[in-house]
């Protein structure tokens, strides 16, 4: 039960898309449980499904505070019927592809655990970062346009891509920075102007400048504690100044399975 959350957030199917936004934003979080009105699980919803509805030109001309929540659900949820041991919950979401698994018993949902809580289990792998880490690194040049960039991270299904502008890197472009830059957009830009101002977006204004980075010779340990720490979707390589790789929750996760 280390690893599973009990106080987690859900919300009715019925709930508009705006206000479950941000209920993420408030709450920090990157998947939401969708319920019923008998508390029955429906979906399970990811910053990466909402980015993907929003960026859909059959939606652009809508109002976002018109769709539900349950509009988002783009397949039926992987979920648990038993509390099962870390390791085996592990391989579910690294071999789903998926970042959240609800445990329902009796029809409700009792808990989840997601990559986040189970990051934890590496705070002592003394493992080096550069045994695990994504050597050839994708990087994006801050003068992208934005439904490029959505495009390449929803396709390749990263969280985060480093920014780079005249071979610098100058931010990271995240799932939270996208699903909030796309929501910016439904707000600020009428609906009938939406379907050529988005081609004027560019990735340098959308960026985040909150980069974590540490040294390919620290160990996992000291990944975990700032996975845990910042919340960060992941964490650049840098040796000598130089990018040469990347970090992920999933690439912890590979960790732990292994070293454990």
């Amino acid at each position: 039960m280390d690893y599973y959350n009990e106080n987690f957030i859900q919300v009715n199917k019925n709930t508009n898309l705006l206000q479950s936004i941000e209920i993420m934003k408030d709450n920090g979080i990157s998947h939401l449980i969708i319920v019923n009105e008998k508390g029955v699980l429906t979906g399970v919803i990811s910053e990466k499904d909402i980015i993907t509805k929003l960026s859909s030109k059959r939606i652009l001309s809508l109002n976002p505070s018109s769709l539900h929540i349950s509009s988002m659900v783009a397949r039926k949820p992987e979920i648990l019927t038993d509390f099962i041991d870390y390791k085996t919950a592990i391989e579910i979401l690294l071999n789903k592809n998926i970042g959240c698994l609800p445990v329902v018993i009796d029809d409700k949902v009792k808990a989840i655990i997601t990559k986040h809580d189970l990051v934890m289990a590496g705070k002592n792998i003394e493992a080096s970062v550069e045994e695990y880490m994504t050597h050839n690194v994708l990087k994006l040049d801050a003068s992208e346009r934005l439904v490029h960039v959505t495009r390449i991270m929803m396709e390749k299904t990263y969280s985060s891509i480093p920014v780079v502008s005249s071979g610098r890197i100058i931010g990271i472009i995240t799932d939270t920075s996208l699903m909030d830059t796309w929501l910016n957009f439904y707000k600020l830009v009428r609906s009938l102007d939406r379907d050529y101002r988005v081609r004027n977006v560019l990735l340098r204004d959308i960026i985040s400048r909150d980069i974590y980075t540490i040294s390919p010779k620290d160990k996992i340990s000291d990944a975990v504690s700032i996975f845990l720490k910042e919340k960060a979707k992941s964490i650049l390589i840098q040796e000598e100044g130089e990018l040469v790789g990347i970090l992920t929750k999933s690439d912890v996760l590979r960790a732990i399975l292994e070293k454990s």
